[in-house]
This record gives structure tokens, sequence and C-alpha cells, in this order.
């Protein structure tokens, strides 16, 4: 239980998240981030759920899935 104490849980929309390959793709822009534990895209939901370190910001996370080539509404 002391991890979640230090770690925070955010989703985050993402668009044009269609295939396997793009949410991989998502999901390891998002787990280079120093810092994030966990990221799991639902490629029916088009969300990512994001286990980090406090220190991450979802503006952080945001960016990353941005380079990767997705859009974040």
């Amino acid at each position: 239980a002391y991890m979640f104490l230090r770690t925070r849980t955010f989703t985050v929309s993402v668009e044009g998240v269609q295939c396997n390959n793009c949410k991989a793709r998502v999901e390891k822009a998002v787990l280079a981030l120093k810092g994030v534990k966990s990221a799991d895209m639902s490629v029916e939901d088009k969300t990512i759920t994001v286990v980090a370190k406090k220190s991450v910001t979802e503006d952080a996370v945001v960016s990353a899935i941005i380079q990767a080539g997705y859009i974040v509404f």
C-alpha cells in the first residue's frame, strides 16, 4: 500500500488509436517517461490509464502522446 501513497492514477482520452500497434506505440511513449509505473491504453474506450509517481504531470504524459503522433482531448 505504501507505493500507492507516492503514485497517482489518471486517465487521458486519446484519439486515433484503432489497433494494437497504435495501442503499443502510445503505451511505449508514456512508459518512456521517468516515473511512469504503468500505462494501459484501451482501444475500445480510447483512453489511457496511467499510474505514475506524483512528480509526473498530466502535461508530460499528454506531450509524450502527441509526440507519438496521436491527438489528446
